[in-house]
């Protein structure tokens, strides 16, 4: 499946990597899709989930050495609006991220903790996710 046109602020099917939030999406696809199916558990990504899933991309970001920056955030925000990935691209994302590096799995999950109490409430669904999350391959 390809990847998110950024569309506006982002630019064009191209990806060209100077463009805001381009270079930000392919270092952390496979988390913040994972996130993005964590804030949706519950029917709805909250704007306080966005801004949750927006911090994780700076942090995965920083450890990479990359910068991310106000036009990334801006550029990046309403993909992540769009974003709503099924069980298998979970599955498939997951496994990327426990393969890739127990510390990019930890950092998931300790975004993934403050997006479930974003949004004030702690839904069931997003408490079994998270669950199976935790859990090892």
């Amino acid at each position: 499946m390809p990847g998110p046109v950024l569309v506006g602020v982002a630019g064009s099917q191209d990806h060209d990597e100077d463009k805001p939030g381009v270079a930000k999406w392919r270092v952390t696809r496979d988390g913040l899709r994972v996130l993005c199916a964590l804030g949706r558990a519950d029917g709805l990504l909250h704007p306080a989930e966005v801004e949750v899933v927006l911090d994780y991309i700076e942090a995965a970001c920083r450890v990479e050495g990359e910068q991310c920056g106000a036009e990334d955030r801006a550029a990046l925000a309403p993909c992540i609006r769009r974003q709503r990935p099924g069980l298998d691209v979970l599955e498939a994302c997951l496994l990327r991220i426990e393969a890739r590096d127990p510390a990019a799995h930890f950092l998931l999950l300790d975004h993934a903790e403050r997006l479930i109490v974003a949004d004030g409430q702690e839904h069931d669904a997003e408490l079994r996710l998270l669950a199976e999350m935790r859990q090892p391959g």
